[in-house]
């Protein structure tokens, strides 16, 4: 019996330790963020750059047409938020405090988190799998 069902170990990273993972894709987004220069002066600093720019990518992540009230309703509902748990935010600005702090970010300070998830799809093959016309890859 022992033959017919083999134990498999448990790995620690079962997709390798160079994949792509979540919060390593969120630790770079914030690493990132950080750099933003915050051009506001005096006390309108009650969210930070890296609050807003991670709340602005949570809403595509999370594809939600209301995020704000929806985190909201959950913190109300549950005590948490995705915000929170996936992204580490814990004040959420709203659209357009998001926009009037990130509009004057400059887009080539991102350019780096294309280059960091590519490379992330090279090591676990998904660019070689596409270039191969493996059109069946979920990330297609």
């Amino acid at each position: 019996m022992a033959d017919r069902f083999p134990i498999r170990p448990v790995y620690e990273h079962p997709f390798g330790k160079n994949a792509l993972t979540f919060s390593g894709v969120v630790k770079e987004l914030r690493t990132t963020f950080e750099t933003f220069t915050d051009r506001r002066t005096g006390k309108n600093s009650s969210y930070t750059m890296t609050d807003a720019a991670l709340s602005a990518f949570s809403v595509f992540f999370m594809q939600s047409p209301s995020f704000l009230d929806f985190q909201r309703t959950m913190q109300e509902t549950h005590g948490k938020n995705n915000a929170q748990t996936l992204f580490n935010v814990f004040q959420i600005p709203t659209d357009n405090h998001i926009r009037s702090l990130l509009d004057p970010v400059e887009p080539a300070l991102v350019y780096p988190l294309f280059d960091f998830v590519f490379e992330g799809f090279q090591r676990a093959g998904v660019v070689d799998s596409f270039r191969a016309g493996n059109y069946s890859d979920p990330l297609n």
